[in-house]
């Protein structure tokens, strides 16, 4: 399911790529992880688990 296709059925979803839920506010496309409509920044990102901008992305690999 696409980005805006999630949105159409719930717009209060917020995405990772959402500027609120990551500390770092550069812009620096090299630590980013895309996978087709969605991008995520892969450090820095808000924890909902312990309310702090320590979470981390990983690509592990690629599934169909």
């Amino acid at each position: 399911m696409r980005k805006d296709e999630v949105l159409a059925e719930d717009p209060n979803i917020l995405f990772y790529d959402d500027r609120n839920l990551n500390a770092n506010e550069s812009g620096q496309t090299e630590h980013q992880i895309k996978w087709g409509d969605y991008k995520l920044r892969a450090d820095g990102n808000y924890c909902p688990n312990c309310s702090s901008f320590n979470l981390e992305f990983n690509v592990d690999g690629h599934w169909d």
